[in-house]
């Protein structure tokens, strides 16, 4: 009902935003206030809750709440991408410049290519010059959520870092971007990588992603032979999902429900049967 009042009567939004500026942040209120203005995400919605975040933001547990919702929007305007830059300055809680830079990334994706080049460039450099591999983790990220494909000569060398953790966000970080080299660079990393999580990482963003047949193939082998029940169990939701295109995963799924060494495999191929 708030999201259809504020569809309807977009002045509303200054009214919400004031009752969202006076709730607990772990109120029922905070959280449904919050989800309307994000969910319907059009100007007036996006200053109420850019205001929000200003009027408390020596609040760090509301801050942190209300960016990702501001970062949902469709299409970011100047004064939600001024906030969100804002937040990222040096003054302000580690947690929150964090969570600020992610969403950053997010509503990037969403500009032009000319709007979000000077966030491209930032977050770039900031992965090229900091040593730090926990930094380098959270610019992986960042540069994940900002998706485009020329950001792929910046993100492809972590895929081969020493350090697992490193190459598994590379791996997240691939997820969306559109190249057509990302879907050889995950499948290696499936495929060919010795840490479990690295693996897993790759067949998670290989979920998020169009199946292709080289894709396939290399879930279809790796579901049998993977010694990790979790990244297996990634891999059998992959290969369901892509059953209208490729028919012999119904085959594999029956067999697996039926036969599969691990009894947690054998359970979620039987409930996929099932829900079928």
């Amino acid at each position: 009902k708030i999201k259809a009042l504020i569809y309807l009567q977009p002045k509303t939004s200054g009214i919400f935003g004031e009752r969202l500026a006076h709730a607990k942040p772990d109120s029922l209120s905070f959280q449904l206030l919050g989800s309307a203005l994000g969910a319907v995400g059009h100007a007036s919605t996006q200053a109420a809750l850019s205001k929000v975040i200003l009027d408390r933001s020596t609040d760090s547990k509301v801050v942190i709440a209300l960016i990702p919702t501001l970062s949902q929007v469709e299409t970011a305007i100047p004064e939600t991408i001024a906030v969100l830059e804002r937040l990222t300055s040096a003054d302000q809680d580690p947690e929150i410049v964090a969570t600020a830079q992610l969403a950053l990334g997010t509503v990037a994706a969403k500009l032009s290519s000319s709007q979000a080049q000077p966030i491209v460039n930032r977050f770039v450099k900031a992965l090229q010059t900091t040593k730090l591999p926990e930094e380098q983790r959270h610019f992986l990220l960042v540069l994940g959520n900002l998706g485009t494909p020329d950001l792929l000569p910046a993100i492809e060398p972590f895929t081969q870092n020493r350090d697992p953790v490193l190459r598994s966000a590379a791996a997240t970080a691939l997820r969306s971007m559109p190249n057509a080299s990302v879907d050889e660079i995950l499948v290696r990393l499936l495929t060919k990588d010795s840490d479990d999580n690295v693996r897993l990482e790759a067949a998670v963003a290989l979920g998020l992603r169009e199946i292709n047949l080289i894709s396939f193939t290399a879930q279809k082998e790796g579901f049998a032979k993977d010694a990790a029940i979790n990244v297996r169990l990634v891999m059998l939701n992959n290969l369901w999902q892509a059953r209208q295109t490729y028919s012999e995963v119904i085959i594999i799924v029956k067999n697996a429900a039926a036969n599969d060494r691990d009894k947690n495999v054998r359970e979620a191929a039987t409930k996929l049967l099932m829900e079928q």
